[in-house]
């Protein structure tokens, strides 16, 4: 499946046009495949969109650093070196309760243990005390699917996954639902039985993290 392909005419096999057997829509392809891509990577968590984990130094006073333009949300931060320590992810509430404060009303200053994220910042529980090296991984978004960028691991390895998600998006562009040869709900239904099958084989492929290996439908003992 081809970026360049999807938003072809209707002459051309696999394009969305073809898909959906109307001309019309080839104009508003891209913006469909923008609109499907960014519904699964709303939802969908794969090993294939975990960044690399960037390093970086707190300064003595610190108290945030800027995530990266592309997370989708953090997946782990730690701090190395001498001072090795996991930074545990925790909600705003409880990030602001762990906060102390001197006479004078700054915030104390010693080695951060927790953190939260906000619309721009990694935020922490107090300012650093001295230099600290960390170690931060994250999901990232994949690039946009562009002319250029033609293709992502969704368009290669989650084929019925793509072809679901653009058709959800396509038939309402049409304006079918729930009738019709493109009816919307069985598109919404296949979509739903592909994302979990692709969360499942992601989360399969970390199963040496997880103990045991992810089963889903089949017979008994059977491995999709």
């Amino acid at each position: 499946m081809d970026y360049n392909v999807l938003i072809a005419p209707k002459s051309t096999p696999g394009s969305i046009a073809d898909w959906v057997n109307d001309s019309r829509i080839a104009g508003d392809a891209p913006f469909i495949i923008e609109e499907a891509m960014s519904n699964i990577f709303a939802t969908l968590r794969h090993w294939k969109m975990q960044a690399p984990p960037i390093t970086g130094t707190l300064q003595p006073g610190d108290t945030n650093f800027a995530w990266p333009s592309d997370m989708i949300e953090p997946f782990y931060l730690a701090l190395t070196g001498q001072n090795k320590q996991e930074i545990s992810q925790v909600t705003p509430q409880e990030c602001f309760g762990r906060m102390s404060y001197d006479a004078q009303g700054n915030r104390t200053k010693r080695r951060p243990m927790v953190y939260y994220f906000d619309s721009q910042f990694i935020q922490l529980d107090a300012p650093a005390d001295i230099a600290y090296p960390y170690m931060f991984s994250y999901f990232q978004r994949p690039a946009a699917l562009t002319a250029d960028n033609p293709t992502n691991f969704i368009l290669t390895d989650f084929i019925r996954l793509a072809r679901a998600a653009i058709m959800v998006v396509a038939v309402e562009w049409l304006k079918e639902s729930g009738q019709g040869q493109f009816d919307r709900t069985y598109w919404l239904q296949v979509y739903t039985d592909q994302l979990t099958r692709a969360q499942a084989a992601s989360d399969r492929a970390h199963r040496a993290t997880i103990g045991n290996p992810v089963m889903i439908g089949g017979p008994a003992g059977f491995m999709w």
